[in-house]
């Protein structure tokens, strides 16, 4: 019975709330008539509008590891409380996720009972779209930045879709000031990406890049790759003006 009240209490936070609830344009996951096929290509859009305008792409593939499960209370919702939600909604969602516990049924035999003092509530209506505000601080730091791909004055050097999260710069200095932001970010809200299943692809001609330093986050090499996945979707070379390196 409770967890039906608590779907109601979601559905009608998230419909009285949705101005406040709506995470950055740079966010494609969890809204209405957007997909992963779009956040893909705006992608390939970006990577071909520098490719032919003669312009390097650095392309970075970001995986974040349990993501969802990083969320820190607190922190979220002093965002929410920073955007503006009802004074009365927030304390009473923050007790709501303070107040979790759990136990663990192994055979017919359930464990002592425990709280749970991070991550966004699993089967919750709203989990999903407080995962992408928390995610929004990451690619409002990226647009600050100032640096990496723009069309005109839109900045879209930062893309993602929830917890996946791709970086466009048009040369390497600038993809090191963003990963930066992303360490940054780890540090400060407890999402890690991790180095060894990110992805960099370079759109470029191959001589240039033959003894560049290789680019790193948290220290560890992000390796280089010829094309990736990228939600679902193949990204990396499509024409014979734009050469990825696989390896240097």
């Amino acid at each position: 019975m409770g967890s039906i009240v608590f779907k109601v209490i979601d559905n009608i936070t998230l419909e009285n709330h949705k101005y406040v609830l709506r995470s950055s344009d740079l966010q494609y996951g969890f809204k209405a008539k957007d997909s992963t096929s779009h956040c893909t290509l705006v992608l390939h859009k970006v990577s071909d509008y520098y490719t032919n305008n003669d312009s390097s792409v650095f392309l970075v593939l970001l995986d974040a590891s349990r993501a969802f499960n990083r969320v820190q209370h607190v922190k979220l919702f002093k965002l929410l409380i920073k955007r503006g939600l009802c004074s009365l909604i927030a304390p009473f969602l923050a007790y709501l996720y303070t107040n979790q516990s759990l136990m663990v049924n192994w055979n017919g035999c359930y464990n002592y009972s425990f709280n749970i003092s991070n991550g966004v509530k699993q089967g919750g209506i709203p989990s999903q779209i407080l995962f992408c505000i928390y995610m929004d601080e990451l690619l409002y730091n990226l647009k600050v930045s100032n640096v990496g791909c723009y069309i005109g004055y839109v900045f879209l050097g930062g893309l993602a879709y929830t917890d996946d999260v791709c970086l466009l710069t048009p040369n390497r200095g600038s993809k090191i000031i963003m990963l930066k932001s992303c360490e940054d970010f780890n540090k400060e809200y407890d999402v890690v990406f991790n180095s060894s299943k990110s992805h960099l692809i370079i759109y470029d001609e191959i001589r240039k890049y033959q003894n560049m330093v290789p680019l790193c986050l948290h220290g560890e090499t992000i390796h280089i790759q010829r094309v990736a996945t990228h939600l679902g979707h193949p990204v990396g070379i499509d024409n014979v003006n734009s050469i990825a390196i696989r390896e240097i």
